[in-house]
């Protein structure tokens, strides 16, 4: 009984970019499929309110800003190496970008996230948890990518590299945040 699925001898598409129009979207907790990339009109007029999940390698995220987001702003699992440019990651709670959770201790070769061109600001600490982080947190033996960001008036410092992870920062501008600019653990590094 139902409808007949049907089966495909092509292989299907390699990846899908999704155009955001100019807008406001609840996305509290959207996890993004494999190969699934979203492209805003711009970070002024296209916004995403909500935290956004499962970014992977070959997926890009540009022209958005991404606000109001409870646990944090984007979240890369470890492993993974999107590319995230020309995004606003504004007013969320926690972090602003978390690279690297869940890992298994060294991730996968070759994986490096980027981050270019993008404003990471006014990100909150949540104070009950007694979580201490950074606006752009690279942690469980991660690496990640910065370029041309400004990261700036946070409340956790800019830029935090934990267990065994380093970032790489070019042309990048870190101010005004509160808990300092860049911060390594102990066999982790900046570059």
């Amino acid at each position: 009984m139902g409808a007949d699925t049907g089966t495909c001898d092509a292989a299907g598409e390699p990846a899908l970019l999704v155009h955001v129009a100019p807008g406001v979207y609840p996305a509290a907790g959207l996890d993004l499929v494999p190969r699934v990339s979203l492209q805003g009109a711009g970070a002024e007029s296209t916004v995403i309110e909500g935290t956004l999940l499962g970014l992977r390698t070959g997926a890009h995220l540009s022209g958005l800003k991404i606000t109001k987001g409870a646990d944090g702003g984007i979240v890369v699992a470890s492993g993974e190496a999107p590319e995230i440019a020309d995004c606003a990651i504004v007013e969320n709670v926690l972090f602003g970008v978390l690279f690297g959770p869940g890992a298994d201790f060294g991730g996968l070769p070759g994986s490096l996230p980027l981050l270019e061109g993008c404003t990471i600001s006014r990100t909150r600490r949540h104070h009950e948890c007694g979580y201490s982080g950074g606006a752009v947190i690279v942690a469980d033996s991660g690496g990640a990518d910065l370029r041309r960001c400004t990261i700036s008036e946070n409340e956790d410092c800019g830029v935090a590299c934990d267990v065994v992870s380093y970032a790489t920062l070019s042309d990048c501008r870190i101010s005004g945040n509160s808990g300092g600019g860049i911060w390594a653990s102990e066999f982790s590094s900046t570059r």
